[in-house]
């Protein structure tokens, strides 16, 4: 991930001198600093070269964070800079580990990410093409084995909202479906909306979110909202549980 500005960019020579009036290098340590190494002071922990300390700047907190959230996921953090022009950082992260594709469909107002590695595919229905089977809502989904055979199945509705204990609601037009499975059996996930698919690093939860079955973790979109990512296979089996065992 690649972050510049067209700003006036970062004066080695302005970091070195501050280092050494800090106290973090000796003039000699600091005569020696490469520029590229001497623009990584700005990660040390209260390093700034700001003449007076604002709620945003001057306090020298920031970079530093930056820094060991990135090295933490085992990942490198690069910077350059030329003076009149600019600064360029460029975070490296372990692309395996960090990010993931998912889903995102939205629940009473809450974005909601589903790893594409769970989802079969995705419905729009009708009302009129939800049936009842005793006591459970079913659709009936069709299924190409090859060109000429056409399997049709009968597949189970369940409410996100309602496995989240959210709020109810009725549709009166399209009803928007997540086919996924669970213990090998297909089932349809009803949601309020398919808000298209994103490439996010997933970040885990700490205590005690982190103990909900079924949530896998969180991401930060860049607008700032929060999605969190669930399983649907260990957290429809989880409910499953709770129902049976009443």
């Amino acid at each position: 991930m690649e972050i510049a500005d067209n700003g006036r960019g970062m004066n080695p020579e302005l970091l070195r001198k501050k280092a050494v009036e800090k106290g973090l290098l000796s003039a000699p340590q600091a005569k020696a600093l490469r520029d590229s190494d001497a623009l990584q002071l700005i990660c040390y922990p209260g390093f700034s070269t700001a003449q007076t300390i604002t709620e945003t700047s001057g306090r020298g907190v920031g970079m530093d964070v930056v820094k060991s959230a990135v090295e933490n996921l085992g990942g490198t953090l690069e910077i350059s800079s030329v003076i009149g022009k600019g600064t360029r950082f460029l975070l490296k992260l372990p692309l395996s580990v960090a990010i993931i594709h998912i889903l995102m469909v939205e629940c009473d107002g809450h974005l909601i990410g589903i790893p594409v590695t769970r989802v079969i595919r995705t419905l729009e229905i009708t009302p009129s093409e939800v049936q009842t089977s005793g006591r459970q809502k079913v659709i009936r989904v069709s299924d190409a084995l090859d060109e000429e055979e056409v399997v049709e199945e009968e597949v189970a509705l369940l409410s996100l909202r309602k496995i989240l204990e959210l709020p109810g609601r009725s549709f009166s037009g399209s009803i928007p479906v997540v086919l996924t499975e669970i213990k090998g059996r297909k089932v349809g996930m009803v949601v309020d909306r398919l808000a298209g698919h994103r490439q996010v690093f997933v970040q885990s939860l700490s205590f005690p979110i982190d103990h909900l079955v079924g949530v896998s973790g969180a991401s930060v979109l860049g607008d700032g909202r929060v999605v969190f990512v669930i399983d649907p296979a260990a957290m429809l089996d989880d409910r499953h549980k709770a129902v049976t065992s009443r």
